[in-house]
């Protein structure tokens, strides 16, 4: 486990100074593990936003051609977190998400307003108890 973490820095590194090139305000960290050594978790499957998707292309492309013992990389969404950043009535807050819960809220990107439990998990392909579950944790219930 130590060396998976050694290992992710060094490539977290590298990585970042290649993102440097890119004029953006995403901030991208990426820990590769070696499966045997980590806990398995239930992965529902995740179609991510085009911003987080160019940097999933993005780091594959660049552990394929830097990494001397390339695997194909297992993006393990249920172990995944994001920081978003919003402005909210003239204050920023940072909002610590797990992967699942962003995709919850990305999906309101648009003009759509409201969206029942039912039509989230059908939009993200997840089922709907595991959904409801993802949203009361999000949401408080007076």
């Amino acid at each position: 486990m130590l060396q998976d973490y050694n290992t992710s820095s060094e490539i977290n590194a590298q990585f970042q100074t290649q993102a440097k090139n890119y004029n953006t305000v995403i901030e991208f960290s990426i820990k590769i593990l070696c499966k045997a050594n980590w806990p398995t978790e239930k992965n529902y499957p995740l179609f991510l936003p085009k911003g987080l998707e160019f940097w999933k292309m993005e780091f594959d492309e660049f552990y394929k051609k830097t990494s001397s013992n390339y695997k194909v990389l297992e993006w393990v969404y249920s172990l995944s977190s994001l920081t978003l950043r919003m402005s909210l009535e003239a204050k920023t807050y940072d909002v610590a998400l797990s992967m699942y819960q962003a995709a919850v809220l990305f999906l309101f990107e648009s003009d759509k307003v409201s969206l029942s439990v039912k039509e989230t998990a059908d939009k993200l392909s997840f089922p709907e108890d595991f959904c409801h579950k993802l949203i009361k944790s999000m949401v408080k219930i007076s």
